[in-house]
């Protein structure tokens, strides 16, 4: 029997610490940050959660200084737990996912309700640039030589479009959405105005790299790709999807490149990160067609 307030996962990372607790009715997400950023006070939170409603798929957070603190969830697993299952139950809620995407992407730009929102150049923790230096020294450090086309598409730096900006979710990550039914998205702290790809991009580096990471077949991942992008496309009228597509592998390279070099400054560096980055990047070829 878990003890009420007991810590039943912790997940920690070089900015944020990341616990979750056991409650009478349910489990408790809170979230402290260790390094400075640009992250979302109480008030703009409530602007967003204004703006957005409360549909069940959107968790917002309680905010007060360096901590926040999501309402109750019905379970303290994440998507990414159930990742290695690579079933019909992950298919579900990866088309659901892209459909919660397209629900914040569809939020007019500019909205004078939400003008006191950053404006998201690269993510929240990234605000710093004594941050920006080290995760770009960790970067270089990574074993790329026989990454292939991941380490080619990372060197590229996409031109922005104007017709991909407006409103950005800026973690969007199965770490940060609840495996229930439905799904709730939490984080939140890290909105604001960027680049809608950047968004896709973040969840489509994680899914890539998971692959590779858990030796997923090329079937199973075009088949969670598929789902994911029938949910973001349904009722997406406003963008062109060749034009947005084809910036996509380079963001996605970019991440997958800023995560690992992320890993490094949390964990040091892994004996195996050549061969993971060289699977990452015939994954990453799997997204590439898929996407053209």
């Amino acid at each position: 029997m878990i003890k009420r307030n007991a810590v039943v996962r912790e997940l920690n990372g070089p900015f944020v610490r990341r616990l979750c607790l056991a409650e009478d009715s349910g489990f408790a997400w809170v979230e402290m940050y260790l390094t400075p950023g640009s992250y979302l006070d109480s008030g703009q939170i409530e602007s967003l959660a204004t703006v957005l409603g409360h549909p069940p798929p959107l968790a917002f957070p309680v905010v007060e200084h360096c901590m926040a603190v999501w309402p109750l969830q019905p379970t303290s697993r994440l998507l990414c737990d159930i990742l290695p299952q690579s079933g019909s139950a992950l298919r579900v809620q990866l088309r659901d996912l892209g459909s919660v995407l397209q629900l914040i992407h569809s939020v007019d730009c500019p909205l004078p309700d939400l003008s006191d929102l950053p404006e998201r150049r690269w993510p929240a923790w990234f605000d710093s640039p004594e941050w920006r230096n080290r995760i770009r020294s960790a970067r270089n450090s990574l074993p790329v030589d026989e990454a292939g086309s991941l380490a080619v598409l990372a060197a590229e730096i996409p031109d922005g479009d104007s017709a991909t900006f407006g409103l950005v979710h800026g973690r969007f990550s199965l770490g940060v959405c609840t495996a229930a039914d439905p799904i709730r998205l939490m984080g939140w702290r890290e909105a604001g105005w960027g680049d809608q790809m950047q968004d896709l991009a973040f969840l489509l580096g994680e899914l890539v790299e998971a692959s590779a990471a858990l030796g997923t077949s090329t079937k199973a991942l075009r088949s969670q790709l598929a789902s994911l992008f029938e949910g973001y496309w349904e009722g997406n009228a406003r963008l062109d999807r060749r034009r947005a597509l084809k910036r996509l592998p380079a963001l996605v390279a970019g991440r997958i490149l800023d995560h690992q070099a992320q890993a490094v400054l949390a964990f040091g560096q892994a004996d195996d990160r050549e061969a993971l980055l060289a699977r990452a990047s015939a994954h990453l070829d799997v997204l590439g067609e898929f996407l053209s």
